[in-house]
């Protein structure tokens, strides 16, 4: 029982440890925040997500990203629906 919680604790930690060094190499700021938000979903196997960031002397969030769940229906669905 413990052992599995520690090999999942480490590769969450290699997980975090790859994600910090892509994160810091990215030179584009559009770049870094959309695979913050996809290295975000990843690791905490979310569906979707949205980042903001906050403008303090505005006092305001902005949306920067978001990835939602893309649903695709064939049109007989959507008639049945």
């Amino acid at each position: 029982m413990g052992g599995e919680s520690y090999g999942s604790d480490i590769t969450r930690i290699r997980q975090l440890n790859e994600i910090g060094i892509a994160l810091s190499s990215e030179r584009n700021h559009d770049a870094l925040l959309e695979n913050l938000l996809t290295s975000a979903r990843e690791l905490t196997q979310a569906d979707a997500g949205t980042l903001y960031t906050f403008d303090a002397s505005k006092q305001q969030l902005s949306l920067q990203s978001y990835k939602t769940i893309h649903w695709t229906y064939a049109l007989g669905d959507l008639a049945n629906r």
